[in-house]
């Protein structure tokens, strides 16, 4: 009986050592990670990017791991560190020139659970963008007016597309002159700026400087303040476009250009006329509309003529219509017609052919020289 009774005490002691051999609170749930963060938030190639994670895990955190891979490819696999309060950090690079790198982190706790997150892509910043919204502030004298636009960072898509409304400069600082005084504003994390500004005194339209600069890429824009104390339009001409540029006598030229109104009133029924240099008529008379903020475009043709010729693009030519600037209105350019090569057109049964006077010229030339030799053949 005495045996049997130290067997059991036995088996009870061997139990009960394995029992408390085993962890309390061990499971099979992996770590977890959280707020999966970088900094700079949009990298310019080159340079140094730090990776940022939150790791916890019961049973203890072992290792944690991050990738670093290029969109084409290219990879590095940095240990994380505990830096304290479980955020682990790591140090990359940008690896090469390309548009955005994949980041995801990795982490196995002391039981050999092992837990990821998803790939999130980083874009790298190659380009800044500012926009203006809108272009044209309109505002009384001597008051207080807020100007507003965008700032994002690009590409798109590829390299140097532009702006990409999904990666907005946040906390970036932003400069606007309005009249020689300058005024700081921020980017908001939707990409906005909104900057109060003062308007000048006087009447008129006054050039909107923008300008930004984050590391190593600058920014800027400009607009215009239209400052009245009664609303008024103001036309100005813009991308005027001449095509050919260079033409030959009797090309027809294109001229294209816009019409922008850049005032804080609609302009209704204003005198378009564009006219050239000995032509007898103007190649373009007409009336316009632009609402305030847009702009119309215009064309005009002509067959150019040899030697340079002067066009002229006037609005408003007899100042009709009350503007608030009256200096904007008119835009000159030079046309200069080359000569035209000496062919002539002639219809042959139906069919036109050229015939090159300088070969003509050429032929009449020989015949002369023939008349002219002797019986040896040679110049007399």
């Amino acid at each position: 009986m005495d045996s049997r009774r130290g067997g059991i005490v036995l088996a009870i002691l061997v139990l009960a050592s394995l029992l408390a051999s085993v962890p309390v609170g061990a499971d099979a749930s992996p770590p977890v990670i959280t707020d999966v963060r970088w900094s700079p938030r949009y990298p310019i190639n080159p340079s140094n990017v730090t990776l940022y994670a939150n790791v916890s895990d019961p049973d203890g955190v072992l290792e944690v791991r991050g990738t670093w891979c290029t969109v084409d490819g290219i990879c590095t696999f940095p240990a994380m560190y505990h830096m304290g309060n479980g955020v682990y950090q790591a140090n990359v690079s940008t690896l090469r020139r390309t548009i955005a790198a994949g980041y995801q982190v990795f982490a196995t706790d002391m039981q050999g659970n092992e837990g990821s997150t998803t790939k999130i892509w980083v874009l790298y910043a190659d380009s800044l963008t500012l926009t203006l919204d809108p272009p044209v502030v309109a505002a009384q004298p001597d008051s207080t007016v807020m100007v507003n636009g965008t700032a994002f960072y690009g590409p798109r898509s590829v390299a140097g597309d532009g702006e990409n409304r999904s990666a907005p400069a946040e906390g970036m600082a932003v400069h606007v002159t309005v009249d020689g005084v300058v005024t700081d504003g921020a980017v908001d994390a939707e990409g906005s700026f909104s900057v109060s500004v003062h308007s000048p005194a006087a009447e008129g339209i006054f050039l909107i400087d923008v300008d930004a600069t984050d590391r190593s890429l600058t920014a800027a824009t400009s607009g215009t303040m239209a400052v009245s104390a009664v609303p008024h339009p103001d036309l100005r001409i813009a991308n005027v476009r001449l095509t050919p540029d260079a033409p030959v006598a009797g090309d027809r030229v294109v001229l294209d250009f816009d019409i922008e109104n850049v005032g804080s009133a609609d302009a209704v029924d204003v005198p378009l006329l564009v006219d050239a240099t000995g032509l007898a008529d103007p190649v373009l008379s007409e009336s316009i509309s632009v609402p305030r903020e847009e702009s119309v475009h215009r064309s005009a043709s002509w067959r150019a003529l040899e030697g340079a010729r002067l066009v002229h693009i006037s609005i408003d030519p007899d100042d009709t219509v009350l503007e608030l600037d009256e200096d904007n209105n008119f835009e000159v350019l030079t046309v200069t017609g080359t000569p035209a090569p000496p062919y002539l057109w002639m219809a042959v049964g139906g069919a036109i052919s050229a015939v090159a006077v300088g070969v003509a010229w050429a032929v009449r030339r020989r015949g002369a020289r023939q008349v002219a030799k002797g019986s040896t053949g040679k110049d007399t």
